[in-house]
């Protein structure tokens, strides 16, 4: 078991949560003042594992709560194996526990969870130890360092026994009696199953198969008697088989000369069907010429009809349509886009403003008069806006006037609240000090009833020497009073600072916003100032002007649509042009479908006669064709044909008929051959030959049946022999098993085999702790084991003394090598590590200094090793320190960097 982190929270003089790793350490020291709370972390470890301590033991654990809690809590995480594990245990109205394992990165709760008593039985099963043999191999606690040594032998007995996992030992003996007891029955079974196959034996196995050799050769007699008659039988049915099938070939040939007449009627269909086929492509490509000459015919007539229809329609448009009027309208619209452009500009300008004098438009004298008017009036509005300007100008630079002089006023406000503000904060700190003075006097004295002189206290543990003096509330309260006040009015008066901070730099930011303001508007009255005066004469001379071309381009607009407003003006001329311009459209589709239609006219008119001129030809071609293969006219091409599927058909029947027509004949020849010389089998002859093979056959059958049995017979005896064989073996083995668990039985009666192991175990383990011991003690003391109690040998006196009699500080150094030699000796096992909180501070400066070099030394393994001290030189010799530090609000743990 090794621990890998300790969590604690209201548990002895740990108020608040305090937490340790110990995953990346191995020797290390705890250190820290007196009271501080080092013995309380191990306190927190054997309370996690087992629920009590070694200063409290199990019962009044509310002892443990730090006076100013309600509850404590312990957790431990500890490794074991390779597994991790994490027990919690809970100080409030009553003692809670649970106890988890990890599994990935989730935490699984123990079933031994439900009560804290089989909890504990779990975790003595996990860790393999109970209370006391972890205090007294594990951690080795105030007051208990020396129960290993001066223990009582058979206390000493029983925790070896323990640690060494020789316990299981005790039941080795019966376990041994009830092996001999199983061992004593599996030899009675054995030799039962041996009498079971008492008739096996190796005469009956010989016997048996000198019975199967008879039969077998028996069988191969037979088997050549049955192959010989059976050749005879297949001979004479070969004969037999001929002469059936020879009167079947010539039944067979008689009725296909009857099909004779019928097959030449069919290859007669065949050829004239060969012949339609031939002839009616030409047939249909006949028919096909007619078919065309006709349809032209047809088409000719729909399009004679057609070109008359489209000739009087175009004959009829043009007697009311006018071209000149078309070309006349396209002129006058032709104009429209300039008409439209001066209305346009005129109303752009504004139009006409009335009657009066009128002057011809010149777009670019207008542009010009206009320019000119735009930059006078430009000037005039600079004029009036430079005069806005130096108003706004003297009205900014008296607000800023103003706002410095109150800028002046807040600043001289912000450094009085300044100094008075430093004042009350020091009288603040002065007052503070002196309630958190008398509150530490009063929160000593506020468990003065719980303490007795001569008795540990409640938070540090510690004897009580003298009891703190009593003292009064009534100077702390009011000293928290005054501290509340003046905290108030410092409070106040950093309110009343901020604010005035505020409004100063509201004040400052709005000076600098009219700084700016005042800089734009110089900027922009220069350039307003920078221009000439205005003439008024040259200004209303400029509109005149522009008034009169106005109403000249409107005259202009006029006189060119009649008086009629423009718009309305071309919409009228661009609707008539658009319905003279359909009607030309018109026309001229029209004109297209005529000359359409006179054209397709002539091509039909020329294809008609085309086909007419190949149609004789191709007639007189057919006739000779009809003529050659043998038909009156092309009206017999038709009925002669033949479908596919028929001529496949009839083809298939006559080529069946030809084809079992030549095998007829060719067997017949065949067989002929085959039976020359042969006479006709009489079946009375071959059925008495198939009898005389099947009696053969039955006789085969009886005799393998008999093989079988004889067969089944020799396996099953062969079987039998064998299983007594191994029966035999395996009685005569037992009987030498049984001798031995009879005679181990036997020594194990009493405890020898146990006490001789732990002697061997203790023995290696003593000879480790003398070493330590030799060094230590400066090589005068080594261990010695007689009768189960541990001596000291004292190499300067040749004395031999019991541990009893050793002093302070040697019982300390041989408790020391005993312990770490018993750690080191089962760190191999499942200790992991070693927790020492006792007698360093009794050592003189030699001896410690042994101690420190022996502890540097010793070779963890793997294994950890905390000592518990508050002797600086130790604490800093070794590689690593558990700081505990002691406050009133509670002790707090850290690793010194």
């Amino acid at each position: 078991m090794r621990p890998l982190r300790l969590e604690l929270e209201g548990f002895g003089a740990f108020a608040r949560q305090a937490s340790v790793d110990f995953s990346d350490v191995e020797l290390f020291a705890i250190t820290g003042p007196t009271g501080s709370g080092k013995t309380t972390l191990l306190d927190a470890m054997t309370f996690a594992l087992y629920g009590e301590t070694p200063r409290m033991g199990r019962k009044g654990l509310k002892a443990l709560l730090h006076p100013g809690a309600k509850k404590a809590w312990v957790q431990l995480v500890f490794r074991l194996g390779d597994e991790v594990w994490r027990v919690t245990r809970v100080i409030a109205g009553k003692t809670e526990a649970r106890l988890e394992r990890q599994l990935g990165a989730e935490w699984q709760l123990s079933s031994a969870s439900e009560k804290v008593k089989t909890l504990n039985a779990a975790v003595e099963r996990l860790l393999g130890l109970d209370y006391d043999a972890f205090t007294r191999a594990i951690l080795l606690p105030q007051g208990r360092f020396d129960a290993f040594l001066k223990g009582d032998s058979r206390e000493r007995r029983e925790l070896l026994f323990s640690l060494y996992g020789l316990a299981g030992l005790a039941g080795l003996r019966e376990r041994a009696v009830a092996r001999l007891g199983e061992l004593r029955e599996r030899l009675a079974a054995a030799q039962q199953r041996a009498e079971v196959y008492r008739e096996a034996s190796e005469a009956a196995v010989e016997a048996a198969r000198e019975e199967l050799r008879g039969l077998r050769e028996e069988r191969e007699r037979l088997g050549g008697e049955i192959e010989r008659l059976e050749k005879e039988v297949r001979r004479l049915d070969e004969v037999a088989e001929l002469w059936q099938e020879k009167a079947r070939l010539e039944a067979r040939r008689q009725a296909l000369a009857a099909e004779a007449g019928r097959m030449a009627e069919v290859e007669g269909w065949l050829e004239r069907a060969r012949a339609a086929e031939k002839a009616l492509p030409e047939v249909l490509r006949l028919e096909e010429a007619r078919a065309r000459l006709t349809k032209q015919e047809r088409e000719l007539e729909k399009l004679e009809s057609a070109y008359e229809a489209a000739n009087k329609k175009w004959e009829k448009h043009n007697e009311a349509f006018d071209e000149g009027e078309l070309e006349a309208l396209r002129g006058r619209v032709a104009t429209l886009p300039l008409l439209e452009a001066k209305a346009r500009t005129l109303a752009v300008l504004g139009g006409a403003e009335g009657p009066g004098p009128a002057e011809a438009y010149d777009e670019r004298v207008y542009r010009e008069a206009e320019e000119r008017l735009r930059a006078l009036r430009e000037r005039q509005r600079a004029a009036a806006e430079a005069e806005r300007l130096r108003k706004r100008r003297d009205e900014l630079a008296r607000r800023r006037e103003e706002l410095a002089g109150e800028l002046r006023q807040k600043k001289a406000a912000l450094e009085s609240l300044t100094a008075e503000g430093k004042r009350a904060a020091d009288e603040v700190e002065r007052l503070r000090a002196r309630y958190e003075e008398e509150q530490k006097r009063a929160s000593v004295a506020a468990y003065r009833h719980l303490l007795e002189p001569g008795k540990p206290c409640p938070l540090c543990l510690q004897e009580v020497g003298r009891l703190p003096e009593a003292t009064e509330a009534g100077p702390l309260a009011r000293l928290e009073e005054a501290v509340r006040a003046k905290q108030a009015e410092l409070q106040e008066l950093r309110g009343r600072w901020s604010e005035t901070s505020g409004e100063v730099k509201g004040v400052e930011r709005q000076i600098a916003e009219l700084d700016q303001q005042l800089a734009l508007l110089e900027d922009d009255l220069k350039r307003f100032e920078a221009g000439a005066p205005v003439e008024v004469d040259e200004l209303a001379e400029l509109e005149r002007r522009l008034a009169a071309m106005r109403r000249g381009l409107a005259e202009e607009v006029a006189r060119q649509t009649g008086g009629q407003e423009p718009g309305a003006y071309a919409r009228t001329l661009r609707e008539r042009l658009a319905r003279l311009e359909k009607q030309a459209r018109e026309g001229e589709r029209l004109r297209r479908q005529v000359e359409e239609a006179s054209a397709a006219l002539r091509a039909a008119r020329e294809r008609r006669q085309a086909l007419a001129e190949a149609l004789g030809p191709l007639e007189e071609s057919v006739a000779a064709l009809l003529q050659q293969l043998g038909f009156a006219s092309a009206a017999e091409v038709a009925p002669a044909r033949r479908s596919p599927e028929e001529r496949a058909r009839l083809e298939a029947q006559l080529a069946r008929w030809r084809e079992e027509r030549g095998y007829v004949e060719k067997r017949l020849e065949e067989v002929g051959r085959l039976l020359e010389n042969k006479p006709r089998i009489e079946a009375a002859e071959l059925e008495q030959k198939k009898a005389q093979l099947t009696g053969l056959g039955r006789r085969r059958a009886e005799l393998e049946s008999r093989l079988g049995a004889a067969e089944e017979r020799l396996e099953r005896l062969e079987r039998d022999l064998q299983r007594r064989r191994e029966a035999e073996k395996e009685a005569a083995a037992l009987v030498q098993q049984v001798g031995v668990w009879e005679q181990l039985a036997e020594d194990l009666k009493g405890h020898k085999f146990p006490d001789y192991l732990l002697e061997r175990l203790q023995l290696d383990m003593l000879a480790r702790a003398s070493e330590l011991l030799f060094t230590l003690s400066q090589h005068r003391y080594r261990f010695r084991l007689a009768d189960g109690v541990y001596h000291v040998e004292d190499l300067w006196t040749g004395a031999l003394r019991p541990a009893k009699t050793l002093s302070g500080g040697e019982t300390f150094l041989a408790s020391l090598s005993l312990a770490l030699s018993l750690s080191e000796h089962l760190s191999r096992g499942r200790l992991g590590a070693l927790f020492l909180d006792e007698g360093f501070g009794t050592l003189d400066a030699e001896a410690l200094e042994l101690a420190a070099e022996v502890l540097e030394a010793l070779p963890t393994q793997g294994r950890m090793v905390g000592v518990v001290t508050h002797v600086p030189e130790l604490a800093q010799r070794l590689p690593a320190r558990l700081m505990v530090e002691k406050s009133p609000q509670g002790s707090r743990v850290r690793w010194e960097e």
